[in-house]
């Protein structure tokens, strides 16, 4: 006797059945296909033929004329105005270099005699500091003040730079980060730099050489 839970289960059954014919036939129609062109030599046509119907298959077509119609705007490259803007900038960061230069000059004639023998900066052979490790100067230092040295060689009398090169060396820094390393050297043997820091050999150290 047929019922709804037979004819149910009759109908699964054909569908599965079918499926699975479906799966042989593309199986076997792939395997012809594959023996097809393998006897005819690769013949280029007909693998150009192929390859269009699977990507059409597959929906390149439809996903390249969609990526038509996004808006974009084309820009076209100026070499001759990328290479005038490189040098302005390079001419731009030499000029700041060169007035950071001339101001620590400046500061030196203009207090040259108010040098002494002694002096309140710290030494940079001396590890007491509030010192703080800074990535661009892969050191630890200290970003208020200078620090001094003087040469083993250098006379008793020789005289350290004042104050108020320490202090102009690092308003040259606050007004461009792009300044690294500041310092001066006098012919007694004398050195200030900014930033202060910490040096494991400066006694050794003779700006004169």
């Amino acid at each position: 006797m047929l019922t709804p839970q037979r004819l149910n289960h009759d109908l699964k059954h054909t569908c599965n059945v079918l499926d699975v014919t479906m799966k042989i036939i593309i199986v076997l129609a792939l395997s012809c296909y594959a023996y097809g062109v393998i006897a005819q030599d690769l013949d280029a046509r007909l693998l150009s033929n192929r390859l269009k119907e699977i990507k059409q298959s597959i929906g390149i077509d439809y996903l390249q004329e969609e990526f038509n119609k996004l808006p974009f705007t084309t820009k076209t490259g100026n070499g001759t105005k990328l290479l005038a803007d490189i040098q302005d900038k390079l001419a731009a960061s030499l000029v700041g270099f060169t007035n950071v230069l001339d101001a620590v000059k400046d500061e030196v004639f203009q207090n040259e005699d108010r040098f002494t023998a002694q002096t309140t900066l710290p030494k940079c052979c001396d590890q007491t500091g509030t010192y703080v490790y800074d990535p661009k100067f892969r050191k630890e230092v200290d970003f208020s003040t200078a620090c001094v040295t003087k040469s083993p060689s250098s006379t008793s009398d020789a005289k350290y730079p004042h104050n108020t090169v320490s202090d102009i060396m690092k308003t040259q820094y606050d007004q461009n980060k792009n300044v690294l390393w500041q310092h001066y050297g006098t012919l007694e043997g004398v050195s200030i730099i900014y930033p202060s820091t910490y040096w494991n050999d400066c006694y050794n150290y003779d700006p004169r050489f």
